[in-house]
């Protein structure tokens, strides 16, 4: 785009000197960037655009729409520019005129294509901004239906608002229907643009992640792995792309229990984002806070604490306090506080996260709104953070549903509270209810419904149920060794339970059977753990 607003408008400026002020007719009705159309114009009112459309026959009128939608789709910052926050005042400036734009061209049938692709355009910069919020769904979905309502569809059009829409429902916890749209995608790229070009390779690897959310972590990894492999390849160790892939298989080894392989990737990443972005870039600092988090699983709360604290001032500095990652960055501080002991501070911080978010939390408020009552209960406020968690629990089912994944563990967190409150009654209730939903929504292999198998177990070993205990237990190591491995520390910590629910129940034998296997893994040995007690 030069600075006389494109070729387009150039050209038509030539045999038609009004086109700047009736291409303004189809633009909104408010500021126009000096790049739009090469200098700093008045926008049109909305009586003035009317009037001024009113005056066009219908080819000069669809003519001039479709160079309005061209010249906003070729100014508006790329995809991969949004996530840099510098682009956003452009992008923030431009966006009503993308939509404005997109309306008159699909009212008279012209520039489907632009149209999809700068709606798209417009909600990537929305999620970079201001998180999937409903305004970045309502443009994707925009995208795609103008895509399909072009005469002679594009199939790269129709993939790329398919993608786009994929990524905000997956963001907004709708995994399944993302699932369907992401492989219309990817199957549209293969054949068109073949298995090695980025955007396909773009496509595998969000494939990977709904995946994994699915519950299918190994198709997930062996999707990751093949997407970061030809990214390798065919763009270079350094390419935004292929750092973007490496990143997400680092989540994907993280989510397997594989930490020290996500460490190794997230150093690397963070390292050369450092290198090729600079310190205080969106992805520089994504990067070092995913590298804290993987840290502070390692148990090195100290050094993760360092980097928390520098993304957290970098984010408050770059993005206001009330920007959905400097919360994020907030609440990730306030864990690492919490594991370090410092729950003073590290509530301090999460009651902070509380009163920046908006009375309806968007997804990612639910964990970090959930991270507050932990701490609330982890100080023996029981009853505070009851509250919350019941509060919690009654907007998931009112916003979200009685399946959706986020009420499923505002319920679960509210069981283990009511459970620790002593209404144990209630809490084995509840608990219940999670697995039953999560087996029929999820599978019985995916991480949530072992993770829930796992609260359930416990709460009935410890509830004096050890024959329901047991069965439970035995159900979540033989899920576990399937989906993770048998070293893996989430099956180990099965075994281990398993061992003490079979010595309760008077199966010695086995019990040290089992407990002996899980000491060879790693673990302990707790039937071994009581009887030196008891020697004592």
């Amino acid at each position: 785009m030069d600075s006389t607003g494109g070729p387009g408008l150039e050209a038509l400026e030539h045999a038609l000197p009004e086109a700047r002020t009736y291409v303004r007719a189809f633009l909104a009705a408010e500021p126009l960037p000096s790049e739009l159309l090469g200098e700093p114009l008045e926008p049109l009112a909305e009586d003035a655009a009317e009037a001024v459309r009113s005056e066009l026959g219908d080819d000069e009128a669809a003519r001039m729409a479709a160079v309005a939608m061209e010249l906003v789709r070729d100014v508006f910052p790329s995809d991969l520019a949004v996530e840099d926050a510098a682009s956003w005042p452009l992008c923030a400036a431009l966006l009503p005129h993308v939509v404005t734009a997109a309306a008159h061209a699909r009212r008279l049938s012209v520039a489907h294509d632009a149209a999809a692709f700068a709606l798209v355009a417009g909600s990537a910069y929305l999620i970079a901004a201001h998180g999937a919020s409903d305004g970045a769904r309502s443009l994707a979905e925009r995208a795609l239906e103008i895509a399909r309502a072009a005469p002679r569809p594009s199939e790269l059009a129709l993939a790329e608002a398919n993608a786009q829409l994929a990524a905000v429902l997956l963001a907004q916890g709708e995994a399944v229907a993302a699932r369907g749209l992401e492989e219309e995608a990817l199957d549209v790229r293969v054949r068109v643009q073949g298995i090695e070009h980025p955007d396909t390779l773009g496509s595998m690897n969000n494939l990977a992640i709904i995946l994994e959310e699915q519950g299918d972590p190994r198709g997930g990894h062996e999707l990751r792995e093949a997407a970061l492999a030809g990214a390798r390849r065919d763009l270079g160790e350094d390419d935004p792309r292929t750092l973007t892939m490496t990143n997400n298989l680092a989540r994907s080894y993280f989510a397997a229990g594989d930490l020290r392989r996500a460490r190794v990737l997230d150093e690397r990443v963070l390292e050369t984002r450092r290198r090729v972005l600079g310190e205080e870039h969106p992805k520089t600092l994504a990067s070092k806070s995913n590298l804290a988090v993987v840290m502070t699983a390692l148990g090195e709360e100290r050094a993760a604490r360092v980097l928390h604290e520098e993304v957290l001032e970098a984010r408050t500095r770059l993005l206001g306090e009330t920007h959905p990652m400097t919360i994020q960055a907030m609440s990730n501080l306030g864990a690492t506080l919490h594991k370090l002991g410092e729950h003073d501070r590290a509530r301090e911080l999460h009651e902070r996260v509380g009163e920046l978010m908006d009375d309806a939390p968007t997804l990612a408020g639910y964990t970090q709104l959930n991270n507050l009552a932990e701490i609330r209960g982890a100080q023996g406020d029981l009853e505070s953070a009851r509250e919350l968690h019941t509060e919690l629990l009654a907007h998931a089912r009112a916003t979200l549903g009685e399946e959706h994944p986020k009420t499923l563990t505002a319920m679960s967190n509210l069981a283990a509270t009511l459970w620790h409150q002593g209404e144990r009654a209630r809490a084995h209730e509840l608990a219940q209810a999670v697995v039953a939903v999560r087996h029929r929504t999820n599978g019985a292999e995916h991480p949530d419904t072992l993770h829930a198998m796992g609260n359930l177990a416990a709460m009935q070993a410890q509830g004096g149920m050890p024959s329901a205990a047991r069965v439970v237990y035995e159900q979540l190591v033989a899920a576990r060794r399937s989906v993770y491995g048998e070293r893996h520390p989430a099956t180990v910590a099965a075994m281990e339970g398993l061992a003490l629910v079979l010595r309760d129940l008077g199966k010695r034998r086995e019990a040290r059977a089992v407990g002996r296997r899980a000491e060879e893994l790693g673990g302990q040995d707790p039937t071994r753990m009581l009887t030196r007690l008891r020697r004592r």
